[in-house]
């Protein structure tokens, strides 16, 4: 009797318990649905009291996976920090469909995600930046004359363009792309309103006056860093906010992004399904 006793409180305390939520660092990971995600919520600006958590959390997480996408987050909040004070490409971001940062262009021994390099696409949705999705890279080039490293930031001006990124394909931005792609330091009030060229790149090699030449090869979907942080690949629910669950690295780098005035091109509301 005893043991059915304990059999049957273990049965309703497993169903009546909230799901435990895997620790993604040392921090643990932030629900999308719980107390904690509540908390991030506020942060964000992203609540959804009554949403719930319609995908199982995975049985085991990838820890090392896990720690690499966040050490690729920290990476990406430094580079969009640096531009904070600066309202050229504040600007440049707000009227962007969306931003692909690379924290360090060709160090593949020291950013993780991919053979050769790794970033992540946030989308600018109406004025809301999305959480960011994964990518892995096969290899690169800024040019013959300039040596890869530092970051590189590409800022995805109309439709054309990020529909390669959300497409989900593996592609490659050379010219075979049929994109027209322009270096920040030599772009036209055109390209920076959204009326000129497809995409418009910051490095930090080079300079104004240097020949540098973007050459991206075999970009990819990192599933195994989408999975590990947000139990789920579907880059459509990822771009949109709805995700199982995400993280504080998650947060700080949406933080990071620029918020759109209400007055500007596009409405700062959130996207459906967080508030």
């Amino acid at each position: 009797m005893r043991a059915l006793a304990a059999a049957t409180a273990l049965f309703l305390l497993s169903a009546t318990a909230a799901p435990a939520i895997p620790s993604m660092t040392s921090a643990p990971a932030i629900s999308a649905t719980g107390a904690p995600g509540a908390a991030a919520n506020a942060a964000t600006g992203k609540n959804d009291p009554g949403a719930q958590l319609d995908e199982p959390l995975p049985n085991a997480v990838d820890f090392k996976q896990s720690s690499d996408a966040q050490t690729l987050l920290s990476k990406a909040s430094v580079a969009i920090g640096r531009f904070r004070s600066d309202d050229k490409i504040t600007g440049l971001m707000r009227q962007a469909k969306g931003v692909f940062v690379i924290p360090e262009f060709g160090h593949a021994t020291q950013v993780p995600g991919g053979h050769w390099g790794a970033g992540v696409l946030l989308v600018n949705g109406n004025g809301h930046w999305s959480d960011p999705a994964f990518y892995s890279l096969g290899g690169g080039s800024l040019g013959q004359t300039i040596a890869n490293g530092g970051s590189l930031i590409l800022y995805i001006m109309n439709d054309r363009a990020m529909a390669k990124f959300r497409a989900g394909t593996t592609w490659s931005l050379n010219p075979q792309a049929g994109l027209n792609l322009v270096m920040y330091s030599k772009a036209t009030p055109q390209d920076l309103s959204g009326s000129g060229a497809d995409i418009v790149a910051w490095s930090a090699a080079g300079g104004p006056n240097s020949d540098t030449q973007v050459s991206i090869v075999d970009m990819s979907l990192d599933t195994a860093s989408n999975q590990a942080v947000y139990g789920t690949t579907d880059m459509r629910n990822i771009l949109a906010n709805r995700t199982p669950y995400l993280s504080p690295a998650v947060i700080n780098l949406t933080r990071s992004m620029p918020s759109v005035p209400a007055t500007g091109i596009a409405q700062n509301h959130p996207p459906p399904g967080r508030g």
